[in-house]
């Protein structure tokens, strides 16, 4: 659990296993764990955005200006945020299990590939949670 003072929160992994890095939205944050750079397409990074994100109801409030652009994506509203002195942090998640699913052959290297075992590991929780649930 992240406690933190802070208006967004990023789950972010530095060193992911099961993505491709290049199509990934990238994120370069500092020693403490702020934010200082985000998007696909920045030169430096040191992690990799989860798509998780914790966001204060009220740093909708603080961007809301960005609603006349016709493609508005959560870099956007993060980079907004952090120009408008919001504070934004990672929460690094290492050793995780996950991955991302963009494109048919992202979801066929999951069901048949070498993410499988990202599958196989999520299956075995649920069946351990429903065990445990009597679900």
């Amino acid at each position: 659990m992240v406690k933190s003072n802070a208006d967004i929160v990023i789950g972010a992994d530095p060193s992911p296993k099961f993505i491709t890095v290049k199509e990934a939205t990238k994120i370069y944050a500092d020693e403490a764990g702020n934010v200082v750079k985000i998007g696909k397409n920045i030169g430096e990074y040191n992690c990799i955005d989860l798509g998780v994100f914790l966001i204060k109801r009220n740093v909708l409030d603080k961007v809301v200006d960005l609603r006349g652009k016709a493609h508005i994506t959560f870099s956007n509203i993060i980079a907004e945020a952090a120009r408008r002195k919001c504070k934004v942090i990672v929460a690094r998640i290492k050793q995780g299990l996950w991955t991302d699913i963009d494109t048919p052959s992202d979801l066929e290297e999951l069901l048949r590939g070498k993410r499988r075992i990202v599958l196989d590991h999520v299956l075995q929780e649920v069946l351990e949670f429903a065990r445990e649930t009597g679900t």
